[in-house]
């Protein structure tokens, strides 16, 4: 027996065969993710240095949209359709 600790979105990207732990009697799925029911998450960022080059912006604005979202809940992310937070560098 062994215990791995990795992303929902990995187990359902790649179909993995693995038992899925239920924390305080909750199952991970993207809605307990999303409502905030499933305890264990962490949040991703997106961080880059300098102007944005348009294709970028667009990509970003594209994770942001609605589309975007429906594709990252596909793989079993759970989005925010908040519109991103920029910060100026701490150098």
């Amino acid at each position: 027996y062994s215990i791995g600790a990795f992303s929902l979105a990995q187990a359902v990207t790649n179909d993995l065969p693995v038992n899925r732990i239920s924390l305080n009697s909750v199952a991970p799925s993207s809605e307990t993710i999303e409502n905030g029911t499933y305890p264990m998450v962490r949040s991703l960022g997106i961080v880059w240095f300098g102007a944005l080059a348009p294709e970028t912006q667009a990509f970003i604005n594209y994770l942001f949209s609605p589309e975007g979202a429906r594709v990252l809940t596909e793989s079993g992310l759970a989005p925010t359709l908040a519109a991103p937070t920029l910060a100026a560098p701490t150098n």
